[in-house]
């Protein structure tokens, strides 16, 4: 995996997540989460995408991230709304809603992603999968990505979740993937970026 950083974009402005911040939201936003952010818009930026789709949601702020740039037209997001994998049954409600306030053809469906058997809706530049953190659940995340011929498939929790760094290691293999990109942060966030071109 080659390690590379991103350009930021001239579109970015975090104070659009802030301003979206759920105010009794347990994680609290600081300046590590502000990296954090940046580098989920400066991957859209990277990638140019103009439709995205994403897995897991929750309270919408990688969305909001991945919307400020001016060319992305079509999101829809996928979410359980359940309270797992970090999520806050309510929240996926609170993202639809300030999406659709941005544009008004944002979408977010309420969607085990497990169920899926390819991702619907499609077709889409650009994947962001943080939604099921067990082997299983991201390993299946990642296959039907890459099932629907998509260009960019990015993948959160590298270094803090050992399962789903052990199904993005598998998915290379699996996939024969030779462009997959580590994406570090300092607040140990890191993503993996896979160009499936």
């Amino acid at each position: 995996m080659q390690t590379i950083l991103l350009p930021t974009s001239p579109n970015w402005d975090y104070s659009f997540i802030q301003s979206r911040w759920v105010s009794d939201d347990l994680f609290v936003s600081d300046s590590r989460t502000e990296e954090y952010y940046r580098d989920k818009n400066a991957i859209c930026y990277f990638t140019q995408a103009t439709s995205i789709c994403e897995i897991g949601v929750r309270a919408g702020y990688s969305a909001y991230a991945f919307v400020q740039e001016p060319r992305v037209k079509k999101y829809i997001g996928f979410d359980i709304n359940q309270e797992i994998d970090g999520g806050i049954v309510g929240y996926s409600d609170i993202a639809r809603t300030t999406l659709k306030s941005i544009n008004e053809e944002f979408q977010v469906i309420e969607q085990d992603s497990q169920k899926l058997t390819e991702i619907p809706y499609g077709p889409y530049d650009f994947i962001h999968i943080d939604g099921d953190h067990s082997y299983e659940g991201a390993s299946h995340d990642i296959d039907i990505a890459i099932k629907s011929n998509i260009r960019w498939v990015c993948i959160d929790d590298f270094d803090t979740i050992p399962t789903v760094q052990k199904a993005i290691c598998d998915a290379v293999i699996r996939h024969n993937i030779k462009r997959a990109y580590y994406l570090p942060n300092t607040d140990g966030l890191s993503s993996v970026l896979f160009d499936m071109a």
